[in-house]
């Protein structure tokens, strides 16, 4: 897919969210994306990136969107095996609808370049 065919937004937990890709870099070079929870909006960093890191951005930026609410379920008692287990199961579930329910973004993040 190219750059004109980016999502620009995707629905999860009956929120629509917002994403920006913003041209300009950002002071910390290490920084690529950035998600604002209260605000349902990613902003991914484009500058000087090509598209296969920009579509890499977008997913980590999604799954900070599914762990935000997630975090409290893990039991910080459990072994560390436990605490990834307990996590995945709780995340699988989520990241299925979320990219089962907005194609475009699926598409987009999976399919070519």
């Amino acid at each position: 897919m190219s750059k004109k065919e980016r999502p620009l937004g995707f629905t999860y937990n009956s929120f629509k969210w917002t994403i920006n890709y913003i041209e300009k870099g950002n002071i910390d070079k290490e920084l690529f994306g950035e998600t604002f929870i209260d605000d349902q909006e990613i902003d991914i960093y484009t500058k000087k990136r090509s598209e296969i890191v920009i579509k890499n951005t977008l997913l980590h930026e999604l799954l900070h969107v599914l762990l935000e609410d997630l975090i409290q379920a893990v039991d910080t008692n459990k072994n560390l095996n436990d605490k990834e287990e307990s996590l995945i199961r709780l995340v699988t579930p989520r990241l299925f609808c979320l990219l089962s329910a907005n194609p475009t973004l699926a598409r987009y993040i999976f399919l070519g370049e």
